[in-house]
This record gives structure tokens, C-alpha cells and sequence, in this order.
């Protein structure tokens, strides 16, 4: 199951959260970018990966895009400590919903 791929996303922001908002984000991105990757790689070996679901995540592409977009002008604008406690709260719901999905 894919359902832990992206579990250690919670983790690393806590251990990142009070670093610089460009350095945040690009570490992040890197993180999540390894980690997606290998875990895409891992599915396929194990044949587990479908063209249904690469047709799925193709369609997030644009809101990535979008995201990578909208984050350079405005990561400077952000206080260094509502970008602290974004990561805190946002950290917080993914590992909820990553202990709720193990759960069902």
C-alpha cells in the first residue's frame, strides 16, 4: 500500500520549521521530490503501480505548478512566525490523517 509514502513529510517540517522561509521550502520540495520518486520507483517495481493512478497524480501537476509559483514571490512576505506556526498546524493535520488512513 502507498499509504506511507508521504509519512515522513510531518516529521521533517517539524525539524525544519524554524529555518528560513526559501530554505524551508526548498528543502522541502527536495525531500518530498526524493521521496516521491522513490517511492513511484518502488511501486512499479513491485508492480503496484497503475496507469490509472500515474493519470491521477498527473492531474495534481498544474496545482504543484501553481503552488511553486505562487510560493517564490510570496515567501518573503510571510512572518517568520506565521510561516512557524503554518508548518506546526499543517504538520499536525497530515500526521492525523496519515495515523486515520493506517487506521480505516
Amino acid at each position: 500500500s502507498w499509504a506511507g509514502a508521504g509519512s515522513a513529510g510531518p516529521p521533517a517540517a517539524i525539524v525544519l520549521q524554524r529555518e528560513q522561509g526559501s530554505r524551508l521550502r526548498a528543502t522541502l520540495a527536495a525531500f518530498f521530490l526524493i521521496g516521491a520518486t522513490s517511492s513511484l520507483v518502488a511501486l512499479a517495481v513491485g508492480g503496484q503501480l497503475s496507469e490509472r493512478q500515474l493519470g491521477y497524480g498527473a492531474g495534481w501537476i498544474p496545482f504543484v505548478a501553481v503552488g511553486f509559483g505562487l510560493a517564490i514571490p510570496l515567501q518573503n512576505r510571510l512572518p517568520a512566525q506565521l510561516l512557524r506556526s503554518s508548518v506546526l498546524v499543517l504538520s499536525a493535520v497530515s500526521a492525523v490523517a496519515v495515523l486515520l488512513r493506517s487506521l480505516l
